[in-house]
């Protein structure tokens, strides 16, 4: 038995597209590049639909200013350098001449991760804006802060056999859980950036189980036709996880604060009653009628990332016929199988309240993720392919 434990604590090394290329929902300023003040501001401009030109007036409105609110975009004063601490945990037991069990705890702590919030945000159910009086032409002012912080804890095993009678396996399992305020910083903020403890919930890519293996077996040589019956090999990859977190958002501005990330409210259980699926156009993930818009100038009691997507199972199997022809030359016959079981694998669910397909999914995962036909999730598969080996 042999028992190993680590530690480490790394730095981040800010990307730079946090501070140039950023993106949030609430359309403020993509970055400090995009200012609208100091000697070179930037204005994002539109003209007239239809364009109407007049002698003496500028197309674009007051070329000098131009009249409304704008976004702008900042970095806190307070800025410092994110970290994480990572440790783990591992014991190691020699079951047999071939099998090794490995049970053990993997961790991190991430703190002052950069987050992207509104410091100008309009307050619940409207009102002034905190800047309003001394920057009357700026509406949102997103800011980079580095407050953000991050869990991860997961059990880990694994069993690893080789050659043990025929056989030769990798199987690994994995419980985790990670937990974050925010999972990433460009085009995301928190639904009220006043309270950015308010969205600390399941990460966006958090799994919670997951399996994966890997299983040979090699038939054992014959004493007669070595020819035909030597030479199989029989393998099958195993792959199996829960899915990725969502949240239902409600598609409006219903607690007045213009930054188009409010929740939807839940009113029930989402995976009771769930409408039958439609035969080619699509299949229901949870029942729509558990949600509902939020009161006015409130917001919705759902916690973010509270619910689970479909899950992946797959099942990938293939023969194997090695013959060795000549002292260099050998062939090898294959016959693979992807989604042996032609299981269905569902992209994540619509998720948008406002919209007319909440709760409906109308693609498998292979689509979604832009490989058609070949991808995790894609209908049986089947190939045969003969290798000339020397």
């Amino acid at each position: 038995m042999v028992i190993r434990g680590g530690y480490g604590i790394y730095y981040q090394v800010p990307n730079v597209n946090y501070f140039g290329d950023n993106k949030p929902p609430n359309h403020g300023a993509t970055g400090i590049l995009a200012n609208p003040y100091g000697q070179s501001p930037v204005y994002t401009l539109s003209n007239a639909n239809p364009l109407v030109i007049q002698n003496g007036v500028p197309i674009f409105g007051n070329a000098d200013f131009p009249v409304g609110a704008l976004g702008a975009f900042s970095v806190s004063r307070h800025f410092i350098t994110a970290y994480s601490q990572n440790s783990n945990v591992n014991i190691q037991y020699q079951l047999n001449q071939s099998s090794v069990l490995e049970v053990g705890y993997t961790g991190s702590l991430s703190r002052h991760l950069p987050v992207t919030l509104d410091i100008n945000q309009i307050p619940l159910g409207g009102g002034p804006r905190p800047y309003a009086a001394s920057f009357p032409s700026l509406s949102t002012i997103n800011e980079i802060q580095s407050v953000g912080n991050g869990y991860y804890n997961g059990l880990i095993a694994s069993l690893r056999t080789s050659n043990f009678r025929g056989f030769t396996t990798k199987l690994n399992y994995t419980y985790g859980h990670s937990r974050d305020d925010l999972s990433a910083t460009r085009g995301l903020i928190p639904q009220n950036s006043y309270n950015l403890r308010g969205d600390y919930g399941n990460s966006d890519y958090d799994i919670r189980h997951s399996f994966a293996g890997f299983l040979s077996y090699a038939a054992p040589a014959p004493s007669r036709l070595k020819l035909l019956l030597g030479g199989w090999q029989f393998n099958s990859l195993l792959t199996f996880y829960t899915g990725q977190p969502f949240t239902v958002m409600s598609g409006s501005n219903t607690s007045g604060t213009k930054e188009n990330n409010d929740r939807a409210s839940v009113i029930s259980d989402p995976f009771k009653g769930v409408p039958a699926d439609v035969p080619g156009s699509y299949a229901y993930w949870f029942n729509p009628a558990a949600f509902a818009l939020p009161a006015t100038s409130t917001y919705g009691n759902q916690a973010r990332n509270k619910f689970a997507g479909p899950p992946v199972q797959q099942v990938d199997f293939s023969v194997f016929k090695n013959t060795k022809l000549t002292g260099r030359f050998n062939t090898q016959l294959r016959l693979e199988i992807f989604n042996l079981f032609n299981t269905r694998v569902l992209a994540p669910p619509d998720k948008n309240f406002g919209g007319s397909g909440l709760g409906q999914v109308t693609q498998t995962l292979d689509v979604f993720n832009g490989a058609p036909g070949i991808g995790t999730g894609a209908p049986r598969n089947v190939q045969l392919a003969l290798k000339l080996i020397f």
